[in-house]
């Protein structure tokens, strides 16, 4: 069972039910990403989400991530087709934290979506970006992550939040400027 059996599963206009493409995350073949990435649908997204960092041709991929991720915020066009416990905007959501941390892999390229994200979306995506920055150690989002911890404070997110959020951008700032001394 894969986390993608516990999201509720929903169709995006004009998308088609298909499998849930679980087999790219033990075999990362780029066409079998792709095809999950624009089969709007939840299991296929989430799937090929988590395995898209693992594209060995990233030509193309990141324009796909980022209509993506605009159709993950655009709830009431899913039509959902098999309910779970997890509603239809938590799963979207989820799917969305997928796609930010695996975006962080693209480097420079996916600087303005990370930023868009950082600036709008709520904590939860926040950690996601902050995390996939963390794993794929790239020295050019530091800039981007100095700026956003220099506004953290000022904010609406949920304060709750903010220890935490500075402890997961300065451990990316970290990991980033370990990566340029290598």
């Amino acid at each position: 069972m894969t986390k993608s059996n516990c999201l509720t599963g929903a169709i995006l206009e004009g998308g088609s039910f298909s499998d849930d493409f679980a087999d790219v995350l033990t075999d990362p073949i780029d066409d079998r990403i792709v095809e999950g990435l624009k089969s709007g649908y939840t299991g296929a997204l989430f799937n090929a989400c988590v395995a898209v960092k693992n594209c060995t041709d990233s030509a193309g991929i990141m324009s796909l991530l980022i209509s993506v991720n605009r159709n993950l915020m655009q709830v009431d066009e899913w039509q959902v087709v098999e309910e779970t416990e997890v509603d239809l905007e938590t799963s979207l959501q989820l799917i969305q934290m997928e796609l930010l941390e695996s975006a962080c892999f693209f480097g420079v390229e996916a600087t303005p979506m990370l930023t868009r994200a950082l600036a709008c979306s709520g904590d939860a995506l926040h950690f996601a970006v902050l995390n996939g920055i963390q794993s794929c150690r790239e020295s050019a989002f530091v800039p981007m992550l100095q700026q956003y911890r220099d506004e953290l404070r000022q904010r609406a997110i949920n304060e709750d939040s903010k220890p935490e959020l500075f402890d997961a951008v300065n451990k990316a700032i970290a990991a980033c400027e370990a990566s340029q001394l290598v």
